[in-house]
């Protein structure tokens, strides 16, 4: 038993459903992350120096794939940041995209992920699947999130 499939087992999730078929994947520089996430004006620190996306319309097929909204909320346990990590791991790990990004908002008391796509930023709610399937405009960013000097995003 691979450790994905044991850790399932213990989580109560099931990695075994059909993968969505991805089409093109688009290649990004660390230096594209950071031109995208510079007008935020949020501290920010890009883990890779390759990112890999999928189409916006490719990513829906992951979002509605993807298990981890079914995991239970437990606080101060397994919470918000964890659901956040989750889901940028599984992204990376069964499709090989590297796109999200999770939110470490302590203004907000809460983490999310952000998915970048071309010139697009949008928020993702993991623990609900909730899209905000618009594009942001910087302002509209900083209202929605409350985003602080203290907050920091890990891509």
């Amino acid at each position: 038993m691979n450790i994905i499939n044991w850790l399932c087992k213990i989580l109560g999730c099931t990695p075994n459903r059909p993968k969505v078929h991805i089409g093109t994947i688009t290649e990004k520089s660390d230096a594209w992350v950071s031109e995208m996430l510079h007008p935020l004006n949020i501290k920010h620190l890009a883990l890779d120096t390759k990112y890999y996306l999928a189409s916006e319309e490719d990513f829906l097929g992951i979002i509605a794939w993807d298990w981890v909204d079914s995991l239970d909320y437990i606080p101060e346990v397994w919470d918000c940041e964890n659901f956040a990590f989750l889901f940028q791991a599984h992204v990376a790990l069964y499709y090989g995209l590297n796109q999200v990004a999770t939110v470490l908002d302590y203004s907000a008391g809460h983490a999310y992920n952000l998915v970048l796509f071309g010139n697009k930023r949008y928020v993702f709610e993991p623990q609900t699947d909730g899209l905000v399937w618009q594009e942001l405009s910087d302002e509209a960013f900083q209202r929605l999130t409350k985003i602080g000097d203290d907050d920091y995003i890990l891509i």
